[in-house]
């Protein structure tokens, strides 16, 4: 019995010893907190890098996306107009014969006409301006933009519109139809003042290759004196 209990407390003394060994171990390892090994510093850096590559990618694809938007956009908007421009091309075509009609009306003696055609070239006009339609300038040099110089007249300043055939228009800064003018070709020279400007020219070129020649001539004699 003695035995037993001998060898019951060495078991417990030794088992004692071992906890306070185990202890004594865990509290003199170095602790590995806030250490990072290379594998983890690695890996972190390729998380990173991808991250950067995914918020590239997201900000290019948005970009893509806006700019997608924007140009259906100004699709619409130009089938829109486009649209517009048809049905207003026809408007101005009755337009056109409304005021060739009126023109014609002013001729004779027929008032209730004249004043009915009058009112329905108002009308007309006032549905175009509704539209923002408005009448091209003609004034001053033409603008190939939006003037169509389709006849030359003497006299004038060169390229200054003479008259309007044709009326154009705009809406807003999109051209509806360009206006149809002549334009002045500038002052015509006479046979002869072209003939005697023609001379003048020649003999001036002619003269100044005299003098190049003289002054070849006189290097080229000094050359050989020395």
């Amino acid at each position: 019995m003695q035995k037993n209990d001998s060898h019951t407390n060495e078991k417990k003394e030794r088992d004692a010893e071992e906890k306070t060994s185990g202890k004594a171990k865990v509290k003199t390892e170095p602790c590995a907190e806030g250490k990072i090994s290379g594998n983890s510093k690695n890996d972190l850096q390729a998380a990173q890098e991808q991250l950067n590559q995914y918020i590239h990618d997201l900000k290019r694809l948005a970009a893509e996306f806006d700019n997608y938007k924007k140009r259906v956009e100004k699709e619409k908007l130009l089938a829109k107009e486009e649209g517009q421009a048809r049905v207003l091309l026809q408007l101005l075509t009755l337009s056109d014969e409304f005021d060739s009609a009126l023109s014609h009306i002013k001729n004779s003696k027929d008032a209730a006409a004249q004043e009915g055609f009058d009112l329905l070239s108002k009308k007309l006009a006032q549905i175009l301006s509704s539209f923002s339609v408005r009448e091209i300038k003609c004034e001053g040099a033409a603008d190939p933009h939006k003037h169509d110089a389709i006849l030359q007249v003497p006299g004038g300043d060169e390229g200054k519109i003479a008259q309007v055939l044709r009326k154009g228009y705009m809406v807003g800064e999109y051209l509806l139809r360009p206006a149809q003018v002549s334009v002045y070709a500038g002052k015509m020279e006479k046979a002869g003042e072209k003939g005697e400007k023609e001379e003048k020219e020649k003999e001036t070129a002619e003269k100044a290759k005299v003098e190049s020649r003289e002054k070849s001539i006189k290097e080229n004699t000094k050359e050989e004196k020395k």
